[in-house]
């Protein structure tokens, strides 16, 4: 249960023998924290250990199911994203959540001049950098003085330099407001340059505590890093739990030759000897065992073969065949956010959404790698308008507003038919919205016309008193944009026979679903809540789903000139060579 304490002498949180499950799968067991105001504590943790299902109960977002939780009804929340609203200003988006009084508006600017961004009140998220959204989201959380600060790695996303700057920026505002402050992080010289306590969490519950006071930062860092597994130490090798016990014999052999201790010093032939062995040690590794988990964790979304799969149940009974458990992760409302989960490690795969988020996503140094690819006939994306608007044909969108998202399939389409009909780019707004917030949006007026993807665009049309202005498969002549399954390039190497076993199954789906349409699409209207209208016409595209492998040549080769055309064009920041992020399967 939760209880709501907001005495100003109070801790900011205790939490007693907190409890969390998902069906058999217990995430949190009897987990037990303690964080006084002004006290910053950050939380380590490998991926999986149930960080962020800790942030989410604290939050208010997940329910528990059992224990204790005495805290604010409603902590403020940083997140690895800013989530800013695109719509609104910069003062606007930090006064969300107060009362809108003349005093609110002050108290937002005042908040978002301790970030620095005072003068720029009035500005528009989508002419910020990275950094500068983030120190907004920073000033929407202080702004509602709160008694507990909740931080879900919100520099991840950052580069180095701008990372350091929101460190130093966050202590000294943590230091002036008072906050109990619980840091998500899987850094461990953040955890010690920010906190006062560094906490290591595993198998859900609370393992070890530092005082960070009490150590040299090197003597801590070296800790910590053992805690997380991160240590050089042979003897662990010898004690990890490999699936095979030939696995373990083949690493325990392979050290104990190399770093026998009794041996000279290293020639530069005994190094070049070594890094050979090295080579072959992690290709004997391959052979000796050929995954390292029996779980596999798969994001989902609204629509599409994930969806189905999850549903119908068939695709975890396959797996179940090789002793492989499936939790599905989401929904998600499209491909960036699993890509993000995917690099975060709270998922192994993202939900099968558009290669050109995933490509944008590699280009930026995620490490991610395709899987399995699936092309969806007929193509029914589209750019659509209100009836009544005056926009008809694409030359009408000169001077108006179009919702995309970013480096996705909505941008591409918008892009590809300005070009067609010779449209300059420079006279159209682009506006930057996932669905969820892309979707208000257009109901209420505030873009003209959005480039969307099945269902949303058909949900859209027949709620909105839509029309299509440019449809995909009838207007566009070449196809750019694909589904794809994507995992992290870890995940690939250290499970290969996980990722055949989710590949067969998901075209084991792709064949069903082309094969059953109604079915499929009613199994869609069940999760999207949408109207027999919409379901009857995503029924009668009798859509198809062709899988794509990563060794098929021919496919690879189209998805290089969508790439090359997208770069080219500056949907993407710059070239990539897509056969540099392909699973080795």
């Amino acid at each position: 249960m939760t209880s709501h304490v907001n005495h100003a002498n109070s801790p900011a949180v205790v939490v007693r023998h907190l409890r969390r499950a998902y069906g058999e799968r217990v995430v949190i067991d009897d987990l037990n924290l303690h964080i006084e105001r002004g006290e910053f504590v950050a939380l380590l943790g490998e991926s999986g250990c149930g960080k962020t299902t800790l942030l989410r109960a604290l939050s208010g977002l997940d329910p528990v199911d059992g224990g204790r939780i005495d805290g604010p009804r409603l902590p403020a929340v940083v997140f690895q994203e800013p989530r800013l609203l695109p719509w609104e200003s910069l003062v606007s988006n930090v006064a969300l959540g107060l009362p809108p009084t003349p005093e609110s508006q002050q108290r937002a600017h005042a908040a978002l001049a301790e970030v620095g961004l005072g003068e720029r009140r009035d500005d528009w998220p989508r002419n910020l950098s990275g950094g500068q959204a983030q120190r907004v989201a920073l000033a929407r959380a202080l702004v509602q003085e709160p008694q507990l600060l909740l931080l879900d790695e919100p520099f991840a996303a950052l580069d180095a330099l701008t990372r350091i700057k929101m460190q130093r920026l966050v202590k000294l505002l943590v230091e002036r407001h008072r906050p109990g402050v619980l840091l998500v992080t899987h850094d461990v010289d953040e955890a010690i340059a920010l906190a006062d306590r560094a906490l290591v969490m595993r198998a859900g519950a609370i393992a070890s505590e530092y005082i960070v006071a009490d150590h040299t930062q090197a003597a801590l860092r070296e800790t910590l890093l053992a805690e997380l597994g991160i240590g050089l130490a042979v003897e662990s090798l010898r004690h990890r739990d490999y699936r095979q016990a030939q696995h373990e014999h083949c690493s325990i052999t392979f050290m104990s030759n190399v770093f026998d201790p009794s041996r000279p010093t290293w020639s530069r032939r005994r190094f070049l000897q070594t890094t050979v062995a090295a080579s072959a040690f992690a290709t004997g590794l391959a052979a000796c065992g050929s995954r390292k988990t029996d779980t596999v964790r798969l994001g989902w979304g609204q629509g599409g073969l994930p969806l189905l799969a999850k549903q119908r149940g068939e695709f975890v009974k396959a797996l179940a065949k090789d002793d492989i458990k499936v939790e599905w992760i989401g929904p998600f409302p499209n491909h960036a956010p699993s890509l993000q989960a995917v690099t975060g490690g709270s998922a192994d795969f993202s939900f099968g959404g558009s290669t050109t988020p995933a490509l944008a996503a590699m280009i930026a140094g995620s490490p991610l790698v395709f899987t399995n690819f699936c092309v969806v006939d007929p193509r029914s994306t589209a750019i659509i308008a209100r009836d009544g608007s005056g926009i008809e044909r694409v030359e009408d969108l000169a001077g108006k507003s179009v919702a995309v998202n970013r480096s996705g399939l909505g941008e591409f389409l918008l892009v590809a038919a300005l070009e067609k009909h010779k449209v300059p780019r420079d006279s159209v707004k682009f506006v930057y919205l996932n669905p969820p917030d892309a979707a208000p949006a257009f109901s209420q007026g505030k873009v003209d016309a959005w480039s969307m993807w099945s269902p949303g665009v058909d949900i859209a049309r027949a709620n909105y008193k839509g029309h299509n202005v440019f449809l995909e498969g009838r207007d566009l002549d070449f196809q750019i944009d694909f589904n794809s399954y994507v995992t992290s390039r870890k995940f690939a190497e250290d499970n290969p026979d996980i990722v055949k076993a989710v590949n067969a199954a998901y075209a084991a789906e792709a064949q069903w679903a082309s094969t059953h349409p109604d079915e499929a699409e009613r199994i869609g209207q069940k999760q999207g809540n949408y109207s027999d209208e919409v379901r009857d016409t995503l029924t009668r595209m009798k859509r198809r789903y062709t899988m794509h492998g990563v060794d098929d040549k021919a496919f690879v080769q189209d998805l290089q000139k969508a790439a090359d055309w997208l770069s080219d064009r500056n949907v993407l920041p710059q070239k990539i060579a897509v056969t540099d992020y392909l699973a080795k399967v």
